[in-house]
Protein backbone atom coordinates (compact mmCIF):
# COMPACT_ATOMS: atom_id res chain seq x y z
CA UNK A 1 0.00 0.00 0.00
CA UNK A 2 1.35 3.35 -0.99
CA UNK A 3 0.66 6.41 1.51
CA UNK A 4 0.67 9.18 0.17
CA UNK A 5 1.52 12.41 2.08
CA UNK A 6 1.51 16.27 1.58
CA UNK A 7 5.23 16.91 3.01
CA UNK A 8 3.70 19.06 5.95
CA UNK A 9 5.71 18.69 9.08
CA UNK A 10 2.75 17.11 10.82
CA UNK A 11 3.04 13.75 8.41
CA UNK A 12 7.12 14.22 7.96
CA UNK A 13 7.70 14.33 11.19
CA UNK A 14 5.25 11.57 12.95
CA UNK A 15 7.68 9.20 14.63
CA UNK A 16 4.56 6.87 15.44
CA UNK A 17 3.59 7.12 11.52
CA UNK A 18 6.93 6.67 10.45
CA UNK A 19 7.46 3.72 13.17
CA UNK A 20 4.08 2.00 11.82
CA UNK A 21 4.70 1.97 8.54
CA UNK A 22 8.58 0.56 8.94
CA UNK A 23 6.58 -2.15 11.21
CA UNK A 24 4.40 -3.44 8.61
CA UNK A 25 8.13 -3.52 5.84
CA UNK A 26 6.98 -3.32 2.38
CA UNK A 27 3.41 -4.01 2.90
CA UNK A 28 2.73 0.94 3.52
CA UNK A 29 5.49 2.72 1.55
CA UNK A 30 5.29 6.27 2.51
CA UNK A 31 5.49 8.82 -0.47
CA UNK A 32 6.17 12.45 0.17
CA UNK A 33 5.04 15.64 -2.25
CA UNK A 34 7.52 17.81 -2.73
CA UNK A 35 7.13 21.36 -0.93
CA UNK A 36 4.64 23.85 -2.73
CA UNK A 37 3.77 21.57 -5.29
CA UNK A 38 0.50 20.13 -3.83
CA UNK A 39 -1.88 22.76 -5.21
CA UNK A 40 -1.09 20.86 -8.44
CA UNK A 41 -0.64 17.00 -7.33
CA UNK A 42 -2.99 16.16 -4.71
CA UNK A 43 -6.74 15.33 -6.13
CA UNK A 44 -8.55 17.01 -3.49
CA UNK A 45 -6.68 20.42 -4.53
CA UNK A 46 -6.51 19.97 -8.21
CA UNK A 47 -10.78 18.31 -8.38
CA UNK A 48 -12.44 19.83 -5.54
CA UNK A 49 -10.42 23.05 -3.99
CA UNK A 50 -10.15 25.02 -7.63
CA UNK A 51 -13.20 24.33 -8.65
CA UNK A 52 -14.83 25.49 -6.05
CA UNK A 53 -12.63 29.09 -5.65
CA UNK A 54 -14.06 29.31 -8.96
CA UNK A 55 -17.42 29.02 -8.28
CA UNK A 56 -17.68 30.97 -5.27
CA UNK A 57 -16.34 33.76 -7.08
CA UNK A 58 -19.02 33.04 -9.40
CA UNK A 59 -21.66 32.73 -6.43
CA UNK A 60 -20.36 36.06 -5.06
CA UNK A 61 -20.32 37.77 -8.44
CA UNK A 62 -24.24 37.37 -9.32
CA UNK A 63 -24.85 38.02 -5.57
CA UNK A 64 -22.96 41.31 -5.66
CA UNK A 65 -25.24 41.87 -9.25
CA UNK A 66 -28.61 40.78 -8.17
CA UNK A 67 -28.27 43.06 -4.95
CA UNK A 68 -26.31 46.46 -5.83
CA UNK A 69 -25.37 48.78 -3.02
CA UNK A 70 -25.73 45.72 -0.56
CA UNK A 71 -23.65 44.69 2.07
CA UNK A 72 -23.19 40.91 1.50
CA UNK A 73 -23.82 38.73 4.30
CA UNK A 74 -24.64 35.70 3.29
CA UNK A 75 -21.67 34.32 2.61
CA UNK A 76 -22.18 30.88 3.99
CA UNK A 77 -24.81 30.33 1.58
CA UNK A 78 -23.13 31.53 -0.99
CA UNK A 79 -20.20 29.21 -0.31
CA UNK A 80 -22.50 26.16 0.54
CA UNK A 81 -23.97 26.77 -3.51
CA UNK A 82 -20.69 26.50 -4.51
CA UNK A 83 -19.17 23.72 -2.25
CA UNK A 84 -22.08 21.39 -3.97
CA UNK A 85 -21.10 22.77 -7.62
CA UNK A 86 -17.48 21.34 -6.48
CA UNK A 87 -17.62 18.57 -4.44
CA UNK A 88 -19.35 16.22 -7.54
CA UNK A 89 -18.11 12.91 -7.78
CA UNK A 90 -17.21 13.41 -11.62
CA UNK A 91 -14.88 16.15 -10.50
CA UNK A 92 -13.59 13.52 -7.59
CA UNK A 93 -12.79 10.80 -10.35
CA UNK A 94 -11.55 13.73 -12.39
CA UNK A 95 -8.79 14.71 -10.15
CA UNK A 96 -7.80 11.58 -9.82
CA UNK A 97 -7.16 10.81 -12.88
CA UNK A 98 -5.45 14.64 -13.53
CA UNK A 99 -3.10 14.26 -10.75
CA UNK A 100 -1.89 10.64 -11.94
CA UNK A 101 -2.94 9.34 -8.60
CA UNK A 102 -5.05 5.99 -8.53
CA UNK A 103 -6.99 5.25 -5.47
CA UNK A 104 -6.81 1.90 -3.93
CA UNK A 105 -7.92 -0.37 -5.22
CA UNK A 106 -7.33 -3.64 -2.76
CA UNK A 107 -7.86 -6.35 -6.66
CA UNK A 108 -4.82 -5.14 -8.52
Amino acid sequence: MRLVLDGHVTDTKNLEAIELARAHGALIIMLCLPPHCTHRLLPLDVGIMGPLSTFYSQEVQLWLQNHPGRVGTKAANLFGTAFKRAATMENAVSAFSKTGLCAFNPHM
